[in-house]
């Protein structure tokens, strides 16, 4: 069985996990109490009064979810490594455009967020590498 797609799903899956826990965390942090998560009106004002650091919290999250997805990407890919990385940073910039057009955001968080996934999952794709290429050149 090859393992590169393998590998995209995985690392997709686990990138997705990652930005799930701190979307959750951000949400137990910054919503207000007696918050109704059911309510659209509630998701749409909200934005608009939420304290910047939530956003940022949010971003950091889709960076290391990113960042996650290209290392187990590139660690476990059998070839094309850092294609594999792109491939999940890339899968997971195009699932999070799709929250954020979904849910209303301020537009420097939409732009800064669309710029953070590609690199972290390169990132962690060039540095995933070159550790199990030296591990691989020890045995």
């Amino acid at each position: 069985m090859k393992r590169n797609p393998l590998a995209v799903i995985i690392s997709v899956a686990a990138g997705i996990l990652l930005i799930s826990i701190m979307e959750y965390l951000s949400e137990k942090k910054y919503l207000p109490e007696g918050f109704d998560s059911n309510i659209q009106a509630a998701h749409i004002e909200f934005p608009k009064t939420a304290p910047e650091a939530m956003f940022w919290f949010l971003i950091i999250g889709y960076s290391l979810g990113s960042f996650l997805g290209g290392f187990i990407a590139s660690a476990i890919s059998a070839k094309q490594k850092i294609k594999n990385a792109l491939t999940t940073g890339s899968v997971l910039m195009g699932l999070g455009a799709i929250n954020l057009f979904i849910m209303p955001h301020p537009i420097w968080v939409i732009i800064t967020s669309l710029l953070v996934y590609i690199p972290s999952a390169l990132i962690a794709g060039f540095i995933a590498k070159a550790l199990f290429a030296k591990k691989e050149k020890q045995k």
